[in-house]
């Protein structure tokens, strides 16, 4: 009785096409892991962060009863790498519409007193985060009703519906997630009717 490895080459010698389609398949195989692998590697190094746009109240001592208030970005590194945010970073993006309007943030001028000055691009490390400011709440409502006055027909309506992109040094574009309070006024403004400058 043959040893069995002498049966199991007697038997492949008999399929040599079926031996060439399992090398093939393996061979295969091995480029599909290698790819999944180098691909899975490149996302893992990918920029990633969250933003959330919201309103932000300074209160202190020395203001006494005071309390401005400024529309602020609150960014947060999710990635692995340190993310880098650039000065022209915070862009409305209307829906169907390539225009994008771009906004400077107060941050970056050193004019408001109460608000320390950045220098840009700001750096934040992974798994930290960072806060912005944009802009004092009457300043920015003003700025936003001029860019939708800019306009007329179906995107002045569609500002109603206006997203905030977050643009990282590296080009790559984020939706940042709009607090209901700033989105109920962004569809005001857009609507145009005027906000109280006390809230």
């Amino acid at each position: 009785m043959a040893a069995w490895p002498e049966r199991l080459e007697h038997f492949l010698g008999q399929y040599p096409h079926l031996i060439a389609g399992l090398e093939a398949i393996s061979t295969f195989a091995a480029v599909v892991v290698s790819l999944s692998l180098a691909s899975a590697a490149r996302r893992a190094n990918n920029t990633r962060l969250r933003a959330r746009v919201q309103k932000s109240v300074l209160v202190s001592e020395s203001l006494g009863p005071q309390r401005p208030t400024y529309v602020t970005v609150n960014i947060t590194n999710t990635g692995i790498l340190p993310l880098r945010i650039p000065l022209s970073f915070f862009v409305l993006k209307v829906p169907f519409k390539r225009t994008n309007w771009l906004m400077m943030v107060l941050d970056s001028f050193g004019t408001d007193r109460l608000i320390p000055q950045k220098r840009y691009p700001v750096e934040i490390a992974p798994r930290a985060n960072g806060s912005f400011y944009v802009g004092e709440v009457a300043t920015f409502r003003k700025s936003f009703q001029e860019m939708v006055m800019s306009t007329n027909g179906v995107t002045r309506f569609l500002f109603r519906f206006a997203r905030v992109l977050v643009v990282s040094d590296d080009g790559l574009r984020f939706k940042a997630t709009i607090d209901e309070n700033v989105r109920q006024e962004l569809k005001q403004l857009a609507k145009g009717r005027t906000i109280s400058t006390t809230t």
